[in-house]
């Protein structure tokens, strides 16, 4: 998750307080309630807690062999199924992301240098930590060993990957993951998000945002769909690894929370809670049965 966000000013105060404007037609740079207030928002940390929960569980369980695991019994069977579902973990820090990343771009929307000083904020909060870390251990530490560690040498040979938020491109292209650097390429999907999301709310009439989003969530899916048919994606297959790690492929997370953050800041919430409800109902099962049957090798 993004360093800073939990610094983020929100407030308990639900979306059917929100006027019911239209969307896009909020007045400018105006605090919404929701981010006003208290020092953070409760019901966040509980979401990143279910995030960070489901991550440990997949690094704990979740890549074990299945024959391995069968050994242990139904009990352990269970628990490894269960396990490898922590992966939506990652979906769900993205949807974080997108949400309060949008809900930020929304309330300085039409405040003087809003983008710069967005783009300034994000660089205050995440380039030292991230410069930090790989300067203290892909330059300092080499130079204070005299060598380069084992541990970190295909990081070292391939840093360039890791200094321009780049490591998930690596990852799909190449199959690679670098040792202790594994879990960047999710702050490279963010960082890269990061870089075209604000053009698009820059760029893109207020009044035409909520239907940009919902066309492009879809064509992430509809994309994911072609690339599954074309290709077979088995764990560590190609096109396994360009779903899983390139941003054009994980975006829906992204984009799912940004949407929810333009129904909430544009007064629209409350009045789509009903529909929502009614394709979550509808689509339910059918995603179910899609699960059930892709489990047992369906064709």
């Amino acid at each position: 998750m993004e360093p800073g966000m939990q610094n983020l000013e929100v407030s308990g105060t639900t979306a059917a307080a929100l006027p019911s404007a239209p969307l896009g037609e909020a007045k400018p740079g105006t605090a919404d309630p929701f981010f006003s207030g208290r020092k953070h928002y409760p019901a966040l940390d509980g979401l990143r807690a279910l995030a960070i929960i489901g991550v440990i569980c997949l690094h704990f369980g979740g890549y074990l062999r299945h024959a391995e695991v069968a050994r242990g019994g139904v009990l352990a069977l269970a628990l490894f199924k269960a396990f490898r579902h922590g992966a939506w973990g990652v979906d769900l820090f993205f949807m974080l992301s997108g949400y309060l990343i949008t809900g930020i771009l929304w309330q300085s929307r039409g405040q003087k240098h809003c983008f710069r000083n967005f783009y300034a904020r994000r660089t205050l909060r995440i380039f030292p930590l991230y410069y930090g870390t790989l300067f203290a251990l892909l330059v300092a530490l080499p130079l204070v060993l005299g060598h380069v560690p084992a541990m970190l040498s295909a990081a070292y040979h391939r840093q360039l990957w890791l200094w321009t938020y780049k490591s998930n491109i690596l990852i799909a292209r190449r199959g690679l993951v670098l040792a202790n650097f594994g879990h960047f390429w999710t702050l490279a999907v963010e960082e890269q998000f990061y870089l075209i999301w604000p053009l698009i709310l820059l760029l893109i009439p207020p009044g035409r945002l909520l239907a940009t989003t919902i066309i492009a969530i879809l064509a992430v899916n509809l994309l994911r769909i072609i690339a599954f048919s074309a290709s077979p994606h088995a764990a560590g297959s190609p096109i396994y690894e360009y779903h899983y790690n390139l941003t054009p492929f994980r975006a829906d997370s992204l984009l799912a929370g940004a949407l929810l953050a333009m129904l909430q800041f544009g007064g629209r919430l409350s009045q789509y809670r009903r529909v929502f409800a009614e394709i979550f109902t509808c689509t339910l099962p059918i995603t179910l049965l899609f699960y059930l049957g892709a489990s047992r090798g369906w064709k």
